[in-house]
């Protein structure tokens, strides 16, 4: 089996296209921000995993501690990265930020 890893960050996407393309391609997004939440409510975790179920994780490990300025430094790069592998075992991924 044949697995995609896609990232994806959504300052410029748009969200009904985006989980068109997630559940069309049965991905699972993996949320990589250290705290999901966003001014548009859609973005927002619990809105997510609401409307994609098991097609959601967030893997909080992989979060910046230093999102707001300085040198990206991940909470857990160890943990996040064996999550976001067991993901991959199973299907294709595409990896969420905030990023445009």
């Amino acid at each position: 089996m044949q697995v995609v890893l896609y990232s994806a960050g959504y300052q410029r996407l748009d969200h009904s296209a985006f989980v068109a393309f997630v559940q069309r391609e049965n991905l699972v997004v993996a949320d990589l921000r250290l705290k999901p939440v966003s001014r548009n409510f859609e973005w927002n975790k619990n809105a997510m995993a609401t409307l994609l179920g098991d097609h959601y994780v967030w893997i909080e490990e992989l979060g910046n501690l230093n999102y707001r300025g300085g040198p990206i430094v991940l909470k857990d790069e160890a943990m996040g990265l064996a999550k976001l592998w067991a993901l991959l075992r199973r299907q294709s991924v595409v990896v969420l930020c905030v990023c445009a």
